[in-house]
């Protein structure tokens, strides 16, 4: 959905359109938005058109939900393996609040267990770019032309902190203090969530927060197929041994990458995959 409304001519797209999207995610809903445009060519001439020239100043139409249902032996699994102290991480192309919301039915993720996600922003480098920070807290690197910030935002079962927008100059004493209250947080019992855009900076620009995140991190959402295999090649460099289950053409990548990769469906991923589960689910 996320890419079909900057294809779409604003004037189409309802008022209500993010709260809308953002209740159906929620309640782990997979979610298709729709757009359409007339096109004023001869048909013959159809296939000869660009891409980039058909798929602009769409009309928006509305929103496809479908509810794929947590199979009966998912949680009993998971539950199997957090007992066996074998850490659990959600690697998926799905919208971010979809994935969470599957990560806490099926018990990836306790229901009173925090969820902080981790977001990236570029910024306009300035002299006083070192004062500017999220309402919870962020980490900046320091680029020319560009900067990016790492600014973290609590998730809890409504969604999204009101919080996460925020942004404020502040001077350091209360800098220090919002960096200490976020810290403790961090200390507790939580789980790191995080977009693929965001991925790709963290992992090339801030080497010690991407430490962190491949030790906490629970749900990778929106991950491209040679980020899903990048993340299971450098989970293995801290030592883990990874196993990767997948049934797609975009696990391929990341199923020959694991120590152990098993495929759920004798589709593609079989093809990548040196073990193949003769019951699909």
């Amino acid at each position: 959905p996320e890419k079909i409304i900057q294809l779409c001519q604003p004037e189409t797209l309802p008022s209500d359109f993010h709260v809308v999207l953002e209740g159906l995610t929620q309640r782990g809903l997979r979610v298709i938005a729709v757009g359409h445009r007339t096109l004023q060519v001869a048909f013959h001439k159809i296939d000869r058109i660009e891409r980039d020239e058909v798929e602009c100043g769409l009309t928006f139409a509305g929103l496809i939900a479908m509810e794929n249902m947590l199979k009966p032996e998912t949680t009993p699994v998971i539950t199997t393996l957090r007992e066996a102290a074998i850490r659990t991480v959600m690697i998926t192309g799905d919208n971010l609040l979809t994935a969470m919301s599957v990560a806490r039915g099926c018990g990836m993720v306790a229901l009173d267990d925090q969820i902080i996600i981790m977001k990236t922003e570029v910024l306009t480098s300035s002299p006083d770019l070192d004062h500017k920070y999220s309402e919870k807290t962020s980490l900046l690197a320091s680029h020319t032309p560009k900067a990016f910030a790492v600014h973290y935002s609590l998730l809890d079962a409504g969604g999204v902190d009101d919080s996460r927008s925020s942004r404020r100059t502040e001077d350091c004493g209360s800098e220090k203090k919002r960096n200490q209250d976020f810290k403790a947080r961090m200390d507790a019992n939580f789980h790191l969530v995080i977009e693929g855009s965001s991925f790709h900076v963290v992992q090339n620009d801030f080497p010690d927060v991407y430490q962190k995140l491949l030790v906490k991190g629970t749900v990778f959402a929106r991950m491209a197929p040679d980020q899903k295999a990048q993340l299971v090649t450098d989970l293995q460099t801290l030592g883990y041994g990874v196993c990767m289950c997948g049934d797609g053409a975009n696990d391929c990548g990341a199923l020959k990458a694991a120590h152990v990769g098993i495929s759920l469906s004798e589709a593609e991923a079989s093809v990548a995959s040196p073990f193949t589960s003769k019951v699909p689910n």
